[in-house]
Formats: structure tokens, sequence, C-alpha cells
């Protein structure tokens, strides 16, 4: 089954098109423990995440928590010679020795096979357990399978995101054992928001949200429950990276994963979504004319 993966951006910056604050260190931290609590033991971060590893560096300080215990998944901002001189500095901000995983945040560096061999080092000294990349497109997350030493690829998936499907990239990549991290589950919450006071600059994807928020009411589901069990259901996904800004989501998102109810998110949302602009599932285009 599909795990949870708290994200941390939210922790280190303000995020997401609907604006939500960063929450204060302690509420952060707060957050944190409830999630360990609730067997949520895996923590998506990066350098690029404002004070987002400073905030777990306090968790785990903090917390009578053994190193062992959790899974810390960093990304780096160089591909150079420069990464090693990067992930001591995560390692610093973070306090620990190691990291879980070390992935390249720059996803057009997958191409650039120097800068991909450059994380092998780090994986043979036992500074990153695994080793990957954070990718936005098709022809990305298939050139990272060309890579017989990555261990994980973060992508993006969602109920309008589904290209990943249509070019067989789950299957071959549990094919040759690489763990998948899916993120943007809400599509930085987009899909949360009232399709009538979108920004003017997102009008574009108003009909997408209002259609999958249609089916939602029609098959008396809640809006969160299908966009997260829509991933959770998903065979070849390991790990559901989510994030929140409060304990009252974090509770949500843990009542799903702890609720036994499936619901068959395909045949709600599949026929509906076979083909979506690629402007309203690629965030970084969002602000462009």
């Amino acid at each position: 089954m599909t795990e949870l993966c708290l994200g941390t951006v939210q922790f280190g910056m303000n995020y997401g098109v609907q604006g939500n604050e960063q929450p204060d260190l302690s509420k952060a931290v707060e957050i944190l423990n409830a999630a360990y609590n609730a067997k949520i033991r895996t923590y998506d971060t990066a350098s690029a995440y404002g004070t987002a590893e400073v905030v777990l560096n306090a968790f785990l300080s903090q917390s009578l928590i053994k190193r062992e215990q959790v899974r810390i998944i960093s990304k780096t901002k160089s591909s150079g010679e420069k990464v090693h001189n990067y992930i001591f500095e995560c390692l610093t901000e973070l306090g620990v020795k190691y990291l879980d995983g070390y992935l390249l945040h720059d996803a057009n560096l997958i191409f650039n096979e120097n800068a991909v061999n450059n994380l092998i080092h780090l994986k043979e000294t036992g500074f990153a357990k695994e080793i990957g990349a954070s990718l936005y497109t098709p022809e990305q997350a298939l050139k990272a399978l060309d890579y017989d030493f990555i261990d994980i690829i973060q992508i993006p998936y969602n109920v309008l995101d589904r290209r990943l499907d249509k070019c067989n990239f789950f299957e071959k990549a549990a094919e040759i054992g690489i763990s998948v991290y899916a993120r943007s589950v809400l599509l930085q919450g987009l899909l949360m928001m009232n399709p009538q006071t979108l920004p003017p600059n997102m009008k574009f994807a108003e009909p997408y949200v209002r259609e999958f928020q249609n089916l939602c009411t029609k098959n008396n589901i809640g809006f969160l429950e299908g966009a997260v069990y829509f991933v959770l259901n998903h065979e070849y996904i390991d790990y559901l990276v989510f994030g929140v800004d409060n304990l009252t989501q974090l509770n949500e998102y843990i009542s799903l994963y702890q609720n036994s109810k499936t619901i068959q998110t395909d045949d709600i949302f599949s026929s509906a979504f076979s083909e979506v602009n690629e402007r309203v599932i690629m965030p970084n285009i969002w602000n462009s004319q």
C-alpha cells in the first residue's frame, strides 16, 4: 500500500496557490510530532525550502527520536562537484549524519550525465543511502529510468495529471525496483479551491476544478477524499508526498489513510480527465501569458 510522506515546504516558506502562511516553529514541530505519533516516518525537504531543514532539525532535537526511526529525503541545489559541499550544508542544517535520500532538484539535469553521476559518490560514502531526482515531465521521468543507480524518482501526479500513466512509466519503474514518490496531489491546493473565486491568473483552470468538484459531489465524496484516494489507490506509487500547515489538515490526511474504505476513483474520474491542458497541470507556467 502507498505510504504517506510529510512534505515540509510549508514549514519553511509560504507555499501554494492559496497563499497559505507558514506555521511558526512551535506549531510546525507540533505537527511533525503528531505525524510521527500517527506512524508517518518519512519526510520530504530541500535546501530550497526556506527554513524547512532547520524546522526538521528542531523536531528531531526536541523529540526523543532515534535517527534510524525516520526517513529524510532532501534535494540538492547544485549539480556539479559542489554537490558534496551542499550535502554537508544540508546535513548540518538537519543535524544528522546521513540522508535516506538525496535528489537532484533541477529536473532538467536528469539529461546531464555528469550531474547525475556526481550523486554516486554520496551514496558510496554513506552520506545518502539512496539517490535520485525530483522531476516534472514524462520525458524527464523516462530518462531517469536509463540510469541503473537511481533509487528514487519523485514526480507530480494527481487526478488531472496522469501523463505518466500514458507512457507506462510506473510499470517500467516498478520492474527495475525504483521507488516512486508522488507529489502535487492537490495541484498546490488548486483542486480544493472554489472555482468561482480563483485568482484572475488562474481562471483558465476553472472548468477542470469545477468538473472535479462536481464529480466528487455527485459521488458523495469530499474533494480531499477524491484527490487523495485517487493517488493512494495507485498500484505503483510507493509514497504520497503531502503538505499541511496545521493539525486539522494533518488529521484529515491521517483519517483518510487509516480509513479502510476503498473508493473506485478510476471509475469516477478517468474518462473525465483523459485530456487536460498542460498549462493546468504545470504550476511552473501558471503565471505565463
